[in-house]
C-alpha cells in the first residue's frame, strides 16, 4: 500500500531575474524513514528551483492520483495470513478515509442535477423534484442492479450523498488489476478514483462527512502540522467538525450481499459500517 508514513519539506527564498522574491517549498515522502523523506524533499526543492530559474512557468499542483497523497495516518489495521491490511487516514479536507489492500470499494458518483435528457445510469439520478413517477435515485439503483445481474449478490450496496457505494464481500481483489479496473469501468466509477487506486495500490472509501456538506470549514492548516500553533488551530477545527459530524451519516445500507462474507473482509466491513453509521436514520453527507 503506497501510503507514506513519513513526510518532510525543504524551502528557500530565491530572487528572480526581474527582482521578485519567491518562497519555494518542496515536499518529500517515504514509506520507511524520515531521513529518506528529507532527502527527497531537498531533491524536490532543487528541481523546483532549477525550473523557476530557467524561466519555466511555476508548476501547477499535481493532478489527483499522480503522486502520493499527503494524509495523516490515524489508525493501522494489521495484516496477517487471515486478514486484509487497512489504514485509516485523514484527507486534505479533514474526512476520515479507509484504505484497504484487498477489500474492493467502488463509489459510483452521479450528478445530483443531471438534465432529464441524460442517458444511462447517470441520467437517472437527480435531486430535482419530479412532478410524477418514482424516485430517480431508486430508478438509478434498479438500473445498477440490472447491470450487475447475477453478480449483484457479491456486493453489499449503500446509498451515499452523491450516488452509491459497492463493497465486494465474497473474495479479495487486487487494486489496479485488469479484472478490478474492468469492473470499475463497467459500473461507471470515477476515472480519477480508478487511477488513484492503481497508484496507491489500495481501495479507498470516505468514512466521515465532507465538511462543506455539514456547514463546516475545511482544516485551517494542512498535514503535517509543524508548530504548536498549527496543532492548536487544527485541534479546534477537529473538535467542531466531530461535533457537527455526529448528526450525519456517510452511507445508508440498501442491499445485503447474498454471498458469504470472506473471513478477511468481515472485520474491515464492521469498521466501515460503524463509522459511516449505515444503520442510523441520520441524513447523508
Amino acid at each position: 500500500m503506497n501510503i507514506p508514513r513519513f513526510w518532510a519539506n525543504a524551502s528557500e527564498t530565491i530572487e528572480t531575474d526581474d527582482g521578485r522574491s519567491l518562497f519555494l517549498k518542496g515536499w518529500g515522502w517515504s514509506l520507511d524513514s524520515l531521513s529518506e523523506a528529507q532527502n527527497r524533499a531537498r531533491e524536490t526543492l532543487q528541481r523546483l528551483t532549477a525550473r523557476v530559474r530557467s524561466g519555466e512557468n511555476f508548476p501547477d499542483r499535481y493532478a489527483y492520483g499522480t503522486r502520493a497523497l499527503r494524509e495523516e495516518i490515524i489508525r493501522e489495521i494489521s495484516a496477517s495470513i487471515n486478514s486484509s491490511a487497512a489504514i485509516v487516514t485523514r484527507n486534505s479536507y479533514g474526512a476520515l478515509i479507509l484504505n484497504t489492500t484487498q477489500m474492493m470499494f467502488v463509489d459510483i458518483d452521479v450528478p445530483i442535477d443531471a438534465p432529464p435528457s441524460s442517458s444511462g445510469l447517470l441520467g437517472l439520478f437527480s435531486r430535482k423534484k419530479q412532478p410524477q413517477g418514482p424516485d430517480p435515485a431508486e430508478q438509478a439503483f434498479e438500473t445498477l442492479k440490472s447491470r450487475l445481474g447475477v453478480e449483484a449478490g457479491r456486493f453489499r450496496a449503500y446509498r451515499t450523498a452523491g450516488g452509491f457505494r459497492l463493497i465486494a464481500v465474497d473474495a479479495l481483489y487486487e487494486p489496479g488489476s485488469t479484472e478490478t479496473e474492468e469492473f470499475m469501468n463497467y459500473v461507471q466509477a470515477d476515472p480519477a478514483f480508478i487511477k488513484l487506486c492503481r497508484a496507491q495500490k489500495s481501495f479507498r472509501a470516505r468514512l466521515t462527512p465532507k465538511p462543506w456538506r455539514i456547514r463546516q470549514s475545511q482544516p485551517p492548516v494542512s498535514f503535517p502540522r509543524e508548530t504548536s500553533r498549527e496543532q492548536h488551530r487544527f485541534s479546534k477545527w477537529l473538535s467542531n467538525y466531530e461535533t457537527a459530524s455526529a448528526a450525519w451519516a456517510t452511507c445508508k445500507l440498501l442491499l445485503e450481499a447474498k454471498e458469504s462474507i470472506h473471513k478477511a473482509i468481515q472485520p474491515l466491513l464492521d469498521i466501515h459500517d460503524e463509522i459511516t453509521k449505515v444503520s442510523s436514520s441520520l441524513p447523508l453527507a
